[in-house]
């Protein structure tokens, strides 16, 4: 049939969809020739439309389990410099939420999940002080 699997994301690449993107929801045949089911985004009427295989190609979803793109942004990522470091989880989280700032969710937020953490580990250190 095509080398296509349902849950692929795919890219039309000529006819009236042409540059659309979808995600295939089915294959099938007619007539000895295989199609492919996609259900497009941002179409109004649901979107599912009929291709032949040749008109698409499969896209890649963006990694967001091993090397997500809000912390591979430098030359090494973000877990690496904590490792690196040795921070402990405050310490590293904080740092997770500065590197990231305004890449993965708002900046602002990022940056009071940052000081969360830094007010977390500054509560933890005081309270392990010796008394003066």
């Amino acid at each position: 049939m095509s080398n296509f699997s349902i849950g692929d994301r795919a890219r039309i690449l000529e006819g009236d969809y042409k540059d659309f993107l979808g995600t295939v929801a089915r294959k099938g045949e007619m007539d000895d020739m295989p199609f492919v089911y996609v259900c497009l985004d941002a179409v109004a009427d649901g979107g599912l439309k009929q291709f032949k295989p040749g008109m698409l190609t499969r896209i890649e979803a963006p990694e967001t389990v091993n090397h997500p793109s809000h912390y591979n942004q430098a030359r090494v990522e973000c877990i690496d410099i904590i490792e690196d470091l040795g921070l402990n989880f405050n310490l590293g989280s904080a740092l997770k939420y500065i590197w990231r700032a305004g890449r993965k969710d708002d900046l602002v937020k990022d940056l009071e999940k940052a000081r969360w953490y830094l007010d977390r580990e500054l509560t933890r250190l005081e309270s392990q002080r010796e008394p003066k």
